[in-house]
């Protein structure tokens, strides 16, 4: 398999920040120049982009197998997490293989139109209070000091609470907890549409 360049760039992005959204990640690498322009025709160039992403998250979560570490691979997020979180989702394999097959990077114009529209379908319809099991809310609440029983309201003060306590830039704060608290208000977030 081709080793993909960008994997360890995208590690020490996970690293620093553990949780991203895919166009969110691309214009990051985009912005520090690790990320150029793949193709003149615009979709295949986002196509191009997202593919290089996505092999090299599958390729980094094969190279972490063995470490502490686990990189979660999801339509709309990508999370790092800690294996002893006890937050594995199971993976997407029809994701994992088709961005491992180096084969689909050149993929024509009409295939990738095709690919956007379904993902846009999907995402319309996307039920993101399902995504969490009730296991991982609960979790979230237990970590957050909530009852099972809290409300929007409640959740939505307490996350803002917690993040000014323990925000890296407060002379007391908690890089660590703090990213704990992003990765349960991940969770919880969902829960209040």
């Amino acid at each position: 398999m081709q080793s993909n360049p960008l994997m360890y760039i995208i590690f020490d992005c996970l690293l620093e920040t553990s949780n991203w959204k895919i166009h969110t990640l691309a214009n990051h690498l985009s912005q520090n120049n690790f990320l150029g322009k793949l193709d003149n025709e615009y979709n295949k160039d986002l196509f191009k982009k997202n593919f290089l992403i996505m092999n090299a998250l599958f390729q980094l979560n094969e190279d972490l197998i063995g470490t502490q570490y686990i990189v979660i691979i999801e339509t709309l997020e990508i999370r790092l997490i800690n294996i002893n979180e006890n937050q594995i989702s199971k993976p997407n394999k029809n994701l994992k293989d088709y961005y491992l097959d180096w084969a689909n990077f050149e993929t024509n114009s009409e295939a990738i139109e095709s690919l956007l529209n379904t993902f846009w379908q999907n995402y319309s319809t996307y039920d993101v209070k399902n995504t969490y099991s009730p296991e991982k809310i609960s979790s979230a609440l237990q970590f957050f000091q909530l009852p099972e029983s809290a409300t929007a309201t409640q959740i939505s003060k307490r996350w803002k609470t917690l993040a000014l306590k323990h925000h890296p830039d407060k002379p007391n704060g908690d890089k660590d907890v703090f990213q704990q608290l992003q990765i349960h208000w991940q969770v919880l977030k969902t829960t209040l549409n």
